[in-house]
């Protein structure tokens, strides 16, 4: 979340996709990612979209509409 607020995206993603991989990763959902204001900064950012779609075909839940 703080790296996030502060602008560093590449170590936020990259410690993202280490949490959703591990069984804690249960706590931080694709649909928490795509809504919590906290993630904003990460939004447009092509490998943030990118873990999102990636998680939802591991999770068989449907793209975002």
């Amino acid at each position: 979340r703080v790296e996030a607020q502060v602008g560093e995206a590449d170590s936020a993603i990259d410690h993202l996709r280490l949490l959703m991989r591990s069984p804690a990763g249960q706590a931080i959902s694709v649909a928490t990612l795509r809504i919590d204001p906290v993630w904003d900064p990460l939004r447009k950012n092509p490998r943030f979209e990118a873990l999102l779609k990636s998680a939802e075909s591991k999770s068989g839940n449907p793209a975002h509409e």
